[in-house]
């Protein structure tokens, strides 16, 4: 095989010997789990164990990464024992890698315009110079966060992380090049624009169709949070859309956090806060938060795509912005949302709860009334029958986790009937 890189050469005749040649940067994930491209059924082995792939480097290493802490022990070619657990053993060999194999990203990809600028990185338009296909590639200054210049093992986990996940609605990683100065990230290239732009042109959307979208977003959210992931960014500008019709979308820049640094990315969600949860807010020795800081951005992004502009905003005040989330004060001002079904505004009032206990999870979300309510043919045929196309898709991507219903507190809507205007949030 010319293009293998490595190989999993098992000390156990009834276990097959693996040979690693993926460079699409997704790699081969072993553990208990059926999706798994190595089913490992052992106790001591995790539903995802972990994750070998081949990280690009100048002096590219192929090597495993671990998801948990009780692990199958991969040696090297110079080892003399394999795994400690009986059965299940390997030895990792990495193969000498050609010349060719150990180009940087600018000799695999030609990179051209900047397609946007956000807080933590750049991202351009890059073309692959084997095949012409278009990606998107993350380019991250990784002086301006750390002090040191190459990734440390915490950072390495995240990234072997990123790579493995694979979900319709989520932005699909397909390599890391880790350079001196810059972390490139290779994403898939979804060109239909971002949610806000689409929210500013329509001013609102119909219930249908929020609730179209809403299903995306909650099952992505689902399929990050059953695998320990928080999102910790969801707003529109992080929601890019694959389709316009029928609204097709793909969420973005999870795992930010832990590549830039925990006190850089607190920092820039403080400074503009419109999407984020009131215990983000809380001064740093006071700051505990959980997956549920992803439903209450879900909650905010809600409410402004049913009305087109956000409950928490400067310009209501007094409060400040920052106290109005703190304290959840919000309302559901006429004529705005007379229209709006008891039910959606009661989902929203689930998901902007301040207490993060009394908050809505991911699959208690999909299970409200208001996303079981079954659109009429007649009102909209297309987003009926596109719902039934995303369930059978859903259908295929597995998740686990289980979850109790809490008891929800609600709070009634202020009587002002004053509104903020939809704006995007400057960078720091």
């Amino acid at each position: 095989m010319d293009d293998c890189w490595g190989i999993l050469q098992s000390l156990n005749s009834t276990q097959q010997t693996i040979y690693l040649s993926r460079t699409d940067g997704k790699g081969y994930l072993l553990g208990r789990h059926p999706e798994c491209d190595v089913t490992i059924d052992h106790p001591q082995v995790s539903n995802r164990h972990c994750l070998i792939f081949k990280e690009n480097k100048v002096d590219t290493q192929a090597g495993p990464q671990e998801f948990s802490g009780d692990h199958v022990q991969l040696t090297s070619s110079s080892s003399k024992s394999g795994a400690a657990i009986e059965d299940h053993s390997f030895i990792f060999k990495q193969l000498a890698l050609h010349k060719e194999h150990q180009s940087a990203l600018h000799e695999k990809y030609l990179i051209g315009g900047t397609l946007g600028q956000g807080n933590f990185a750049e991202v351009k338009l890059a073309t692959e110079r084997s095949t012409g296909k278009k990606f998107a590639v993350k380019i991250i200054n990784k002086l301006r966060f750390r002090q040191k210049s190459k990734l440390n093992e915490a950072l390495q986990r995240e990234i072997a992380i990123l790579m493995a996940i694979k979900h319709p609605c989520i932005i699909s990683t397909h390599g890391v090049y880790d350079e001196q100065d810059f972390l490139y990230i290779v994403l898939e290239l979804v060109d239909g624009g971002e949610l806000f732009d689409l929210i500013e042109q329509k001013q609102r959307f119909s219930e249908p169709e929020t609730r179209l979208v809403f299903y995306q977003l909650f099952q992505a959210i689902k399929y990050l949070h059953d695998r320990g992931i928080t999102h910790r960014d969801m707003k529109p500008e992080n929601i890019l859309l694959d389709s316009k019709s029928p609204l097709r979308v793909k969420v973005s820049d999870f795992g930010l956090a832990k590549i830039v640094g925990e006190a850089s990315f607190t920092q820039t969600l403080c400074g503009t806060p419109n999407y984020v949860a009131p215990e983000v807010l809380q001064l740093p020795q006071h700051r505990q938060y959980s997956k549920g800081v992803d439903l209450w951005s879900l909650g905010v992004i809600l409410y402004i795509c049913l009305c087109g502009f956000p409950p928490f905003a400067d310009e209501l005040g007094p409060p400040s912005m920052q106290a109005q989330i703190k304290e959840g004060i919000y309302n559901f001002p006429s004529p705005y949302w007379d229209n709006v079904s008891a039910e959606a505004i009661d989902l929203v009032k689930r998901l902007l709860q301040v207490n993060p206990q009394e908050r809505l999870t991911v699959d208690e979300a999909l299970e409200h009334p208001w996303m079981k309510i079954e659109d009429r043919v007649q009102e909209d045929a297309s987003i009926s029958s596109y719902f039934d196309t995303l369930k059978h898709e859903f259908s295929r991507v597995h998740t686990t986790l289980s979850s109790e219903t809490p008891e929800v507190c609600k709070r009634e809507p202020m009587a002002d009937s004053s509104h903020a205007s939809l704006k995007r949030p400057r960078m720091q």
